[in-house]
């Protein structure tokens, strides 16, 4: 009788990989997902192409998973957790100095991804070598720009001159007109610090004001924004809500 063979070539799955550009960023940041491994890539969620930045929409912790695909048509999966923080914020308590050059800060750092590097001003901006609290300062105005692990930064300017109570400074503010349509105006006694945010927490845009100070929100959508007014060592952060 007739024979005849056939040979049967057996490949192996692609090894298929997941990775990301960071694998931990701050709610507002973009993260990079790529497959390797394979010639073509399927991501789950599907709103995700491999290789292009997208912006995750809430905190948290999450798992994607990705396909690949080989020439010859083979398939293999790899996953990857992403987390995502809330955007960084800073507060502080402070001593107000007695003698000179007494005065502390004590900051602390909320949410963010950690570790953190911390810039005060008073030893030049730029090193990010310095300690998270100041200690051994006169009166006067210092600002520190912290940094953390996935990049994101936060900006503060504290006062140690002068004790001005929170309840003076929040009757002295006047901020109209709200609702607005596209300027808010920020209206009280002597110079102040702004800072415009997100609800979120997201910084739009920071400022120095003296008597008034208008802000444009023409380019801002719709929605609820906070604005932050600082005087000296007091902080008070008003919602603004622009139709």
């Amino acid at each position: 009788p007739a024979t005849a063979s056939v040979e049967v070539s057996v490949v192996g799955l692609p090894d298929v990989t997941a990775s990301a550009d960071n694998d931990a960023i701050c709610l507002g940041q973009p993260v990079t997902l790529t497959g390797g491994g394979a010639s073509e890539y399927e991501w789950s969620p599907a709103s995700i192409t491999n290789g292009t930045p997208f912006v995750p929409e809430t905190a948290g912790s999450y798992t994607y998973t990705v396909i690949g695909k080989d020439s010859f048509g083979c398939t293999n999966e790899a996953t990857i957790t992403i987390t995502v923080a809330e955007p960084m914020s800073l507060t502080f308590e402070n001593t107000l100095p007695t003698d000179g050059t007494d005065g502390e800060i004590d900051l602390t750092v909320h949410d963010g991804v950690a570790p953190f590097t911390f810039d005060w001003d008073n030893d030049g901006l730029g090193d990010m070598d310095d300690d998270e609290d100041l200690i051994g300062v006169g009166p006067g105005a210092y600002t520190v720009i912290v940094t953390g692990a996935s990049g994101c930064t936060e900006e503060m300017i504290i006062f140690l001159d002068s004790q001005l109570s929170i309840d003076d400074l929040n009757e002295n503010i006047a901020i109209y007109p709200n609702p607005t349509t596209e300027n808010v105006t920020i209206e009280m006694e002597g110079q102040f610090n702004y800072t415009l945010q997100t609800i979120q927490g997201a910084t739009l845009l920071t400022g120095v004001g003296n008597q008034i100070e208008t802000i444009s929100l023409e380019n801002y959508e719709s929605g609820t924004y906070l604005i932050s007014i600082q005087v000296e060592n007091q902080l008070s952060t008003l919602k603004i809500i622009k139709q």
